[in-house]
């Protein structure tokens, strides 16, 4: 994701990336030179000065693995610094306790929720809420890879950009945290807030349990089932271990009026839809192109006048969601989401519509 990011910023003519970081000295130096980077550090620490917006630096970009984000959001919150951050936002989850809803609605932040850039669900966005389906009562998602069995990305044996997903020490919640969190936050996109929650959490086997001194221990698949304040119910199916998949995205939506079939592997930039009216598939095309993230970002940093943006609520809400998924598989009952929230998080829970 830094190269991602460095490629991004690069293509921008008033944007510089002055500093960087690596806890490898040796990838550090070669991140640096190959994006022009002036300097660099194995500390992130020293990425955040005391002096926040004063600083030269006018923002941060949080591609860490999910251990790290706790610290870096709390660090960049008491230095004022905007953020952008990979998902998940909080972890550990009870980074959040330690904050207002005044301090975080004061504070720029993006959350990178990528899945919303891609046309076609922006534009079946759209036609839902225009009321395209008519009422919605239930929706799947599937988001299937299959590395950990036939390393499409490369054999995580030998890359640490994949080993560190497998454990519990640097991951959260695995594929729920990785794969899953995307799905919940496109529920939320399409059919708003989610109302309870059931899961069942499995792990397969390795070849061992344990690689260069760490548990391989951490979740490989989630099944879930989302009841949304709608009543609309959805289906969430996250793997990292279903073989000859390589980051096959699906979407399938049903409403009164019809149904629509997305998957962005086979095309970015349409959908199928089925409308009980003319009774057959037909393709819808997307023209135009969201704006990414790190847009929003940039434009944030330059002007508050921003919207339509994933920032703290979606970063919260989705963190809530994902814990209860956890908790939900692990005490085997479903969970209410509003109350989950507001015993985990408190007043930041109670006051996050109202004050973020």
């Amino acid at each position: 994701m830094g190269n991602y990011y460095a490629h991004n910023l690069s293509l921008m003519k008033d944007v510089a990336i002055i500093i960087a970081c690596d806890p490898s000295r040796e990838k550090l130096e070669q991140f640096c030179a190959k994006w022009k980077i002036p300097s660099g550090t194995i500390d992130w620490r020293e990425l955040i000065p005391r002096e926040g917006s004063s600083s030269k630096i006018d923002g941060i970009i949080n591609c860490s693995i999910d251990k790290l984000h706790g610290e870096i959001s709390n660090a960049c919150i008491n230095s004022s610094l905007p953020l952008l951050a990979e998902k998940p936002f909080a972890v550990p989850f009870e980074t959040l306790k330690n904050r207002t809803p005044l301090e975080l609605k004061k504070w720029l932040f993006v959350i990178n929720f990528s899945k919303r850039h891609i046309p076609a669900i922006a534009h079946v966005r759209e036609f839902l809420n225009q009321g395209g389906l008519g009422r919605i009562h239930r929706m799947e998602l599937h988001y299937r890879q299959g590395w950990v069995l036939n390393h499409d990305f490369g054999d995580w044996h030998e890359t640490s950009a994949w080993f560190w997903r497998l454990s519990n020490d640097f991951s959260h919640h695995g594929v729920l945290g990785d794969l899953g969190s995307h799905l919940f936050d496109l529920a939320c996109y399409f059919c708003g807030s989610v109302k309870t929650i059931s899961c069942h959490l499995n792990r397969i086997k390795k070849n061992q349990d344990k690689f260069k001194g760490h548990l391989l221990n951490s979740i490989d698949d989630a099944h879930c089932l989302l009841e949304m304040q709608d009543g609309t119910a959805v289906v969430v199916n996250a793997t990292r271990t279903s073989v000859g998949e390589k980051d096959s995205l699906s979407v399938l939506i049903s409403g009164d009026k019809g149904s629509i079939r997305l998957m962005p592997e086979e095309s970015k930039d349409s959908y199928q839809l089925y409308l009980v009216e003319y009774g057959e598939w037909q393709t819808v095309a997307c023209s135009g192109t969201p704006p990414k993230n790190h847009e929003f970002f940039i434009k944030g940093i330059k002007s508050s006048d921003i919207s339509d943006y994933p920032g703290i609520y979606e970063a919260i809400y989705n963190d809530v969601v994902i814990e209860a998924a956890v908790e939900s598989a692990q005490k085997g009952w479903r969970i209410d989401i509003d109350s989950f929230g507001e015993k985990k998080l408190g007043n930041i829970w109670h006051n996050l519509e109202q004050q973020i």
